[in-house]
Order: structure tokens, then sequence, then C-alpha cells
């Protein structure tokens, strides 16, 4: 697989909407490949960068192009043949608390920037530490029996609903869950896992400081009543990096590619 760093251009006006529309395209083209999105902070400097098969990577990079004509996008070597025995690793998987039916925040409910918060997060990381965000995506086929199964998912959810007392004196909540459930199950959708580490080389620094901050900031996309994000177990040392370095996509859950976008785009702030 091929790593690719997106420089970009510091009179970027294109929001995650426009982002949505790239995920909408590569949907359509991809074809069951999978490429990895993914935000690191090392030292003082953040990169967005993807990674994929030499034959995925130019079709998102063509993709790209033809929403940011001005981005630079250039080959890098990937991150993950730079550790050392020595550097402390801190990794968890990332998912979501509720069936991924519910969808979580997405960047129409923000005043800002989707990003801002976890973009805060990652400025503060210092020569010797780092942090990175990884979401592997593949479209789920949008076929008959994919909306099929959904449907079925759809109707028994609604059955559980009826034995939820913390809902049965919210007004318009069951029609809120209907309306923003069909709008997911109707759009494109990716088969996705997420995954995040903080690392030093540095023994003064403790990787375990930036964690806690990188995953308060990841709270910024739960709502309310749908979905919220869960974060799994937190490993300790490299045993888990073959993850990040294959880019292991396994059991994942979906996400739409307004929800996708809300996570992953490039930043106009």
């Amino acid at each position: 697989m091929k790593t690719f760093l997106v420089k970009i251009p510091q009179d970027n006006d294109k929001t995650a909407a426009a982002f949505n529309e790239v995920l909408i395209q590569l949907h359509e083209t991809l074809r069951g490949k999978k490429v990895s999105f993914e935000i690191i902070a090392v030292g003082q400097n953040i990169g967005f960068c993807f990674t994929a098969s030499q034959a995925t990577a130019e079709v998102v990079m063509g993709q790209i192009y033809a929403a940011m004509s001005e981005a630079d996008i250039i080959e890098v070597t990937d991150f993950t043949s730079g550790f050392k025995k020595s550097t402390e690793f801190l990794s968890a998987e990332v998912g979501l608390v509720r069936n991924d039916l519910f969808p979580i925040r997405d960047y129409r409910d923000f005043d800002r920037d989707s990003l801002s918060g976890l973009l805060n997060v990652m400025s503060k990381v210092t020569p010797g530490e780092g942090i990175w965000v990884q979401v592997v995506a593949r479209p789920r086929t949008d076929s008959g029996f994919h909306h099929f199964k959904l449907g079925w998912r759809k109707r028994f959810d609604k059955i559980r609903q009826l034995f939820r007392v913390k809902y049965w004196f919210k007004k318009g909540v069951a029609k809120k869950f209907g309306e923003k459930i069909n709008e997911k199950i109707s759009g494109r959708n990716f088969e996705v896992n997420m995954r995040v580490a903080t690392f030093s080389t540095d023994p003064r620094k403790n990787p375990s400081n930036r964690i806690k901050a990188l995953l308060g900031a990841l709270q910024n996309f739960n709502t309310l009543d749908l979905n919220q994000i869960s974060i799994g177990r937190l490993r300790k040392g490299l045993g888990k990096l073959p993850d990040f370095n294959k880019r292991r996509l396994s059991g994942g859950f979906l996400l739409s590619t307004r929800e996708l976008a809300t996570i992953f785009h490039l930043p106009n702030e």
C-alpha cells in the first residue's frame, strides 16, 4: 500500500460538505476497495493523509483534485515504519455505543468546523510525541440485499424502542429517530474501523496525557439521543501496531458519507 500526504492550500474554502461529495463519488468508484484516512500530529505538525493500494490511491487522488484543484498530494513513507521498540505507544479501537443505524453528530450540527476540537488537541503535540487518528473505510455495496437487511434491522430496533423507558416522556423522539435512520440508510454508507493512538519517543513525556485529551475531543461527535462514540480498551505497547500498519478492516460499523466527512475532511480553519 501507498501513503499520501495532502498539502492543503492556505486559502482553502472547502468544507466538510465538499468532502462529503468526494466520498459520494468514491463510494461509486472504489467498488469494495478500502482506503485509510488518517490525521497525524508529530512534533508541531499536523498531516492529512490517505493510504491505499496504488490503483485505489489514484482514484482517491483524482477525486480530491477534482474538489480541490490547488491541493498538493505527495507520496510519503508509511508512518508505521518509524516506530522503535523503545517508543511508548497507547492505542484504542473506536466504535459506537448504539446500533450503527443511529447516526452520530454530523457537520451540519456544528457552528464551526467539525474537526476544530480534535485539531485543537492535536496542535498541542510537542517534539518527541505524536497523535494518530486512523479511519479505514470501504464502500458498503449499495445492493437490494443490503437495503433489505437494513430495513429488517430498522424494524427490529423500532420494536426495541418500545421498551426504552427513558424515551417514553420525550415528545417527538420516536419520529426524530425514524427520520435520522431513514436518512442514513437511504444514502451511501461505508464500513469503517476507527482507531487512535498516542506515542512518545521522549521518556519525559507520557502519552497517556495526550490520549485522555484525544478521547475527550472525540466526544464532540456524540448526540444526546441518537449515537455516541465508544472507546475500547486502552492497549499499551506496539502489539496493536500491525492493525495500524495493515489498515485492518474487520467487523466494522456503518458510517454515512456525512458522518465520515465529519470525522475526516480537509479543514478550512
